[in-house]
């Protein structure tokens, strides 16, 4: 976002606040989260300004989007290069990248979950699945038709909270899960 700079106190009329453009924009983005499709918007870095008492030339931010399918991006990506800033003074530039493509659950991605759920059903547990709309390297995989597992390696809680930590007392279940995992896969 860029706007136009002035002193604060002096003449603050004279600029356009950037980051106050910046925030409409963010609230805007923010509106196109659907929870009940799987979609999250995330603003993830905000910056801008260059002093308290100078009418902030520049702001920029980033998100995290995650999509549960193509034509969910379409819609996401659509709507944010239409955004136009309030003020006209005010100049919005806009880029929208899919860093990852979503993983789509195909028919052969469930019949290798089944395969996993009964391997794990084997040795004394319950594998769940679960949905984070990307952000895998295995999204690329399964963009081109190969069925991906994700999420296989150690358990933990607290993803990128200060809390962050590894189950220790799942890791030998999980070794035994994955082994036994590889054999079946590869037997087939």
């Amino acid at each position: 976002m860029q706007g136009v700079p002035a002193h604060a106190g002096i003449d603050p009329e004279k600029g356009v606040n950037a980051i106050e453009e910046l925030a409409a924009q963010v609230l805007a983005i923010k509106l196109l989260e659907d929870g009940a499709a799987g979609t999250t918007v995330h603003a993830g870095l905000i910056g801008g300004g260059v002093a308290k008492n100078v009418i902030a030339p520049l702001a920029r931010a980033e998100f995290d989007v995650r999509v549960p399918s193509p034509a969910e991006w379409r819609r996401v990506e659509t709507a944010v290069l239409t955004l136009r800033p309030r003020n006209p003074k005010a100049r919005l530039h806009v880029e929208a990248a899919l860093t990852h493509p979503p993983m789509v659950r195909t028919a052969a991605i469930a019949s290798l979950y089944e395969k996993a759920r009964q391997v794990a059903r084997q040795i004394g547990f319950d594998l769940r699945e679960g949905f984070t709309g990307g952000g895998s390297d295995g999204s690329y995989c399964a963009a081109l038709g190969v069925p991906v597992l994700d999420g296989l390696g150690v358990e933990g809680e607290g993803a990128h909270a200060e809390t962050e930590r590894v189950r220790t007392d799942r890791i030998a279940w999980r070794a035994a899960f994955l082994g036994s995992l590889l054999e079946q896969v590869e037997g087939a």
